[in-house]
């Protein structure tokens, strides 16, 4: 899910995959502005009443962005906000994408260690449940 995102906002130019655009967290090793999907706690996994078990994975999505001036952070984080959102009944990759929605809008969470301002913005991931 994650690397087929963001193959999804290098392709609309939101950044660069290994230089801006990041799975899991930013390199300690780079320095650069940029934006990184996390993985994160998601809802509960959707039943539905003619199948038995899971049948929707509720997937948890952070985004965060990172620059030294706010403005910029605030920029970065807006423009993966807004690729993300209409994500509705898509598949991207291998992965099928029936609705990307936001818990909240992009919010501040200050500065990193190293005085860069940070947003982050949280999303529920739906995606059919597929067993192995």
């Amino acid at each position: 899910m994650i690397g087929d995102l963001l193959a999804y906002l290098h392709q609309l130019g939101v950044g660069i995959q290994g230089q801006t655009l990041f799975a899991g967290g930013f390199p300690l090793a780079i320095e650069a502005e940029g934006v990184a999907l996390l993985e994160s706690s998601g809802l509960a996994p959707l039943e539905t009443h003619d199948d038995k078990g899971v049948a929707y994975e509720q997937r948890g999505l952070q985004v965060l962005s990172r620059a030294l001036d706010y403005n910029r952070a605030a920029l970065l984080i807006r423009q993966a906000f807004d690729a993300l959102v209409p994500l509705k009944n898509v598949v991207i990759g291998a992965t099928d994408f029936l609705a990307v929605v936001p818990r909240q809008s992009p919010f501040h969470i200050g500065p990193d260690e190293n005085e860069r301002q940070m947003f982050s913005v949280n999303f529920d991931v739906v995606v059919p449940y597929k067993k192995l």
